[in-house]
């Protein structure tokens, strides 16, 4: 079962106001120039689908009544329109079930600006299109296409298989940003790819941390039983299998309502490469890991 979600989020729990409808699906998007870094790695938990030139990552997260909330980043090649006249192109999302049944189709137009159709010669240029969507447990897939609106054989797709959360899990997926801030005022605003308990995050498929910048922004979603629960939560930076920064833990009370947990990780001196950041959970006699790459 597929759901459909306005866009406004508030906190943990009740991150997206409902307006289920008939399991039709609403998509939130919002379009930005990303550019990708040749050894940049997606912030997916989730195994990472890469096309020749489109790349995706999916983020969950899970809200009561068992609903996995899938955001969804997606770079739309600029090269791709040189083939094209009219400097704009038609992004279209299909969503299936494990057996292949198509539960939901959309798709819309983005007419390019002056600026970005600047880019369309360079081949690393991409436009990136956000969504949103909301499944019950189960297996899908997601087929992503875009094409120039006037030449749809020039188009790249890619497809994505994921599995929504059976039940309640201990955390989220977690979410890699080159900014995060509170989200102020009922608007939001700030041009955030992504928003969830009252956070907005500068998220993109690519995590890329700047030498005039060297942090890099997370966000978990920690999820309570019919309880409070403690976790001791720990960072670690990973650069293949060797831990090369270990963070002292910190306890963490979460209620049966959940705890969006979000902070920054300072990697001055850190010399380029392709690194991974674990945020470490323990409790109740368990240990879990949540990795995303940069």
């Amino acid at each position: 079962m597929i759901s459909c979600w306005r866009a406004r989020q508030t906190s943990v729990g009740r991150g997206i106001d409902k307006a289920r409808s008939g399991g039709i699906l609403c998509l939130a998007t919002l379009l930005s120039i990303a550019a990708a870094s040749p050894w940049a790695s997606s912030p997916a938990a989730m195994p990472q689908a890469k096309s020749d030139s489109l790349e995706v990552v999916l983020l969950r997260t899970w809200q009561p009544e068992d609903v996995t909330i899938v955001d969804g980043l997606a770079n739309v090649p600029l090269a791709m329109l040189a083939g094209g006249t009219t400097g704009a192109y038609r992004f279209e999302l299909l969503i299936s079930d494990s057996v292949g049944n198509s539960l939901y189709r959309d798709s819309w137009e983005r007419a390019l600006s002056d600026r970005a159709v600047a880019f369309v010669e360079q081949d690393a240029a991409s436009m990136m299109e956000s969504f949103q969507f909301g499944v019950r447990p189960g297996s899908y897939e997601v087929e992503i296409r875009a094409y120039p609106t006037d030449a749809p054989d020039l188009g790249v797709t890619t497809h994505r298989s994921f599995a929504a959360f059976p039940d309640r899990p201990g955390a989220s997926d977690l979410f890699l940003a080159q900014r995060m801030d509170p989200i102020v005022g009922e608007a939001g605003g700030g041009g955030w790819s992504i928003t969830h308990g009252g956070i907005g995050m500068g998220a993109a498929v690519h995590t890329v941390v700047r030498p005039d910048d060297p942090v890099v922004y997370y966000y978990l979603e920690l999820y309570g039983g019919e309880d409070s629960r403690e976790f001791l939560v720990g960072a670690e930076i990973l650069r293949g299998n060797e831990v090369i920064f270990s963070s002292s833990a910190t306890a963490v009370e979460v209620g049966p309502e959940g705890l969006p947990f979000s902070g920054r990780m300072p990697l001055t001196g850190l010399p380029p490469g392709t690194y991974r950041l674990s945020i470490v959970l323990r409790g109740e006699g368990s240990e879990t890991r949540h990795a995303a790459a940069f």
